[in-house]
């Protein structure tokens, strides 16, 4: 009996070493995994620094090629925020200056505070601060975001607000990209503030976690976090333009349009599109690829940043024009553009291979006109006696054909001389 108790009590014995074993061996698991995630993390979300390079043109932007890290769980979420905002911007359009503002306005509605004034000649964006040169601050938004503005107002983490410029656009692919003056930027913004990371949008899967940023309403920098729902959905624009989107179930609403989407590694995945987005339905939100838009952001971040010309100085193309509506396109077969009725003599003489009367120009120096209104502002950043290209659809007798010219633009004096005859 002794001997069968001894055995007893061995095997009671193994059996609680063996648990030990195994208690402590989850326990060194758990935290192993605690600490490998930690570190994954880290680095993921401290890749700005290690991956800026300098394009062509002296520019400073942070990408990453594909990446086989972790996703991340909800948990981490506020981590990857505060990593990331710092390179998140809130933007404000001002789209008529208040000068300019007709009586016949304060006729019909009475006096009107500067609040209420702001509130209805202006806009709320976001954007993505993407890249730096020598001189300039680079940001990306939608081209909608900054559609027929007079004054773009850039708001950064710090809360500090200062005005940009807008560097150049692209109407069909919706990006543009705002410039400001380094000089222009407090120093404790500068240090308050990062490139964003760029990540690539192919390499993303369905069910993968993400998380969008944006200025929504107007409120101020919002997250919200979702999946992806869905890859390369084609949706048709307002403008008939079919564009390829990631679609998320991450809110996007209005104020959100050129806010981020980020992966869970920090990286920039996509280019919210609020415009796009039915806010009529919960859980459907679409973005702008960061890989498909990346080749447009640096040819865009290339041109020259122009500002306004003082009105004296500034340069005319000297023609009346009309936009081409969309009955003259269906029935009459003009293409979509801007028609020009007349030409002006002033500008017939510095031009004599330029513009001529039933031409519709659809293009001026690589940017597309969709208006009259939009040309003009366009126009406004250019000098008296400056070249700009302008391409035309120019009837032949038969069909339309596209023309390329080299239009000199003609001064205030000559300007105004024919305007008023």
């Amino acid at each position: 009996k002794e001997e069968i108790f001894n055995k007893e009590r061995e095997k009671q014995e193994n059996s609680n070493t063996i648990k030990l074993i195994v208690l402590v061996s989850l326990i060194v698991c758990l935290f192993t995994n605690m600490f490998a995630r930690s570190l994954v993390l880290n680095s993921g979300l401290d890749k700005s620094n290690e991956n800026s390079i300098n394009t062509s043109s002296n520019i400073e932007i942070s990408v990453t090629g594909v990446t086989n890290e972790t996703v991340y769980n909800a948990s981490d979420i506020a981590d990857i925020v505060e990593n990331v905002m710092p390179s998140m911007v809130s933007i404000t359009v001002k789209t008529v200056d208040s000068e300019a503002i007709p009586d016949e306005f304060f006729y019909f509605y009475g006096d009107i505070s500067e609040e209420e004034l702001e509130e209805l000649f202006s806009a709320n964006g976001s954007g993505i601060i993407i890249g730096k040169s020598e001189t300039e601050l680079l940001i990306v938004t939608n081209e909608h975001v900054i559609e027929d503005s007079k004054n773009v107002l850039i708001t950064f983490v710090d809360d500090e607000t200062i005005e940009g410029h807008v560097k150049g656009y692209d109407i069909e692919k919706d990006i543009a990209i705002v410039s400001i003056d380094l000089v222009d930027i407090p120093k404790k913004t500068l240090d308050s503030i990062k490139i964003a990371t760029l990540g690539d949008s192919k390499s993303l899967r369905l069910g993968e976690s993400v998380i969008a940023i944006g200025n929504v309403l107007g409120y101020g920098e919002t997250v919200t976090n979702g999946i992806v729902s869905a890859l390369n959905r084609n949706i048709e624009d307002d403008e008939g333009v079919v564009r390829t989107f990631i679609q998320t179930n991450a809110d996007i609403n209005p104020g959100n349009s050129g806010g981020a989407l980020f992966n869970m590694n920090g990286e920039v995945i996509g280019i919210n599109e609020s415009k796009i987005s039915d806010v009529s339905v919960d859980g459907v939100g679409f973005a702008i690829p960061i890989s498909d838009a990346i080749e447009t952001i640096e040819e865009l971040m290339k041109r020259e940043t122009r500002k306004p010309v003082d009105e004296s100085l500034r340069g005319y193309m000297g023609v009346h024009i009309i936009d081409v509506s969309i009955d003259a396109n269906m029935y009459y077969g003009m293409p979509l553009g801007i028609y020009v009725s007349d030409v002006f003599e002033a500008a017939k003489e510095l031009n004599p291979n330029g513009l001529k009367k039933g031409d519709i120009i659809y293009e001026i120096d690589g940017i597309a006109m969709k208006s009259s209104s939009k040309m003009q502002d366009f126009i406004s950043y250019y000098a008296a006696g400056e070249k700009i290209e302008v391409c035309v659809y120019r009837y032949n007798g038969s069909d339309y054909e596209e023309v390329s010219l080299e239009i000199t633009l003609i001064d205030k004096i000559a300007f105004d001389k024919v305007a008023n005859q």
